[in-house]
């Protein structure tokens, strides 16, 4: 007799909330397993976003199970934890592979990720992810992000005005203190300089594009012409946001008149002005990129784009909220009269932009000494 093993996908009517339940798995009903990457991935690029599976569980009678998104815990759907993994190259987290930092380590190689049921060792199955090179994405430098202003103090709240009595009348409630102006935003750091050597190398009857680049965080990098757009970048840094300015205080209420010849209470005081928001700080200058190229092939430089653009200017602060004049206890006395909110602050100014790339051809071979490490050389024409 097949015993239903998971709870309904629909929602659950219960009072109050509970966290959800992931599904618990009869190892005696699986019959098989079945691995696939989500998203639609065919395959892996090293510097890309880490690849992302799915385990589907198919169990006796036609039913199936699927694991919940990686990092998620869904009602009635396992978790990658009831599954044991392994790979061929990189690691595995939660059900995402992870690939070594330096992509010439993975030239060449499909990656193997295996999977396994935890309480049935026998229950395995695998997926081969060849190695894809077009995702495109951007490498270089970025310069220092600006440092955000502070906020602005809070206006104090208005004292109460005093109570009448039988030798003063009521006084008028005070005013509540202004709300202080936001800091202005930091400006950016300006990018650095970045050099970009550029170079082909085969892999078998493959043929892509060898990167290294130093300035910023060095890195290696391949990628396929033919794919997306690799971006070389030396940008600048994005300008802090300005400061939110500070609140007005509440006006203080009117003193109160209570005595039988019916004198007028006080008026409550008037609500502080919001702060102003503090001005974003303005992007830093974009920095320099020089590429050298394989001279050998003088179409390297046209197979990327770049960018030296200026760091986007930093977000105004919000203007603090201006405080409503308050009332006093008895009818007669009016209220006082509500404080504007500041104004908000000016966005930050975009950074200068850079000069434009300089493209150098030159013998690269120094730059690209480690592929012997890898069995691999430059290619020639």
């Amino acid at each position: 007799m097949f015993r239903r093993l998971l709870f309904p996908l629909a929602a659950i009517a219960v009072a109050g909330c509970r966290a959800p339940r992931p599904a618990t798995i009869d190892p005696a009903q699986v019959e098989a397993l079945e691995l696939r990457p989500r998203d639609g991935v065919t395959g892996y690029c090293p510097h890309g976003a880490p690849v992302a599976f799915d385990v589907i569980v198919h169990l006796r009678g036609g039913g199936t199970l699927e694991t919940s998104p990686p990092g998620l815990v869904v009602d009635g759907r396992p978790t990658h934890a009831a599954f044991t993994w392994g790979s061929s190259l990189g690691q595995l987290d939660g059900g995402r592979l992870r690939l070594p930092e330096d992509p010439f380590v993975t030239l060449g190689h499909e990656v193997t990720v295996e999977v396994g049921l935890l309480e049935r060792p026998d229950l395995r199955t695998s997926y081969r992810l060849p190695g894809e090179y077009g995702c495109g994405g951007q490498v270089g430098a970025v310069g220092a992000a600006g440092a955000d202003g502070g906020a602005g103090d809070d206006g104090g709240d208005g004292g109460d005005g005093d109570d009448a009595d039988d030798d003063d009348a009521a006084q008028h409630g005070h005013s509540g203190g202004d709300g202080q102006a936001g800091a202005d935003g930091g400006p950016g750091g300006p990018g650095a300089p970045v050099e970009v050597y550029l170079g082909y190398v085969d892999a078998g009857a493959r043929r892509v594009a060898a990167v290294v680049v130093s300035g910023g965080a060095a890195r290696r990098v391949l990628f396929d012409p033919a794919g997306a757009p690799l971006v070389f970048a030396a940008v600048g840094g994005p300008g802090g946001a300005g400061g939110d300015g500070g609140d007005g205080g509440e006006g203080g209420d009117g003193g109160d008149d209570t005595r039988a010849d019916g004198g007028a209470a006080g008026d409550g005081g008037d609500g502080g002005y919001g702060g102003a928001g503090g001005t974003g700080g303005e992007g830093g200058a974009g920095g320099s990129i020089t590429v050298f190229f394989d001279a050998a092939f003088p179409d390297l430089p046209r197979l990327a784009t770049y960018s030296t653009a200026g760091g986007r200017g930093g977000a105004g602060g919000r203007g603090g909220a201006g405080a409503g004049g308050t009332s006093m206890a008895s009818t007669s006395g009016g209220s006082g009269t509500a404080g504007a909110a500041g104004p908000d602050g000016e966005a930050g100014l975009l950074g200068v932009e850079g000069p434009p790339p300089t493209f150098v051809p030159a013998d690269v071979g120094a730059a690209f000494g480690f592929l012997a490490e890898f069995g691999l050389a430059l290619a020639t024409p």
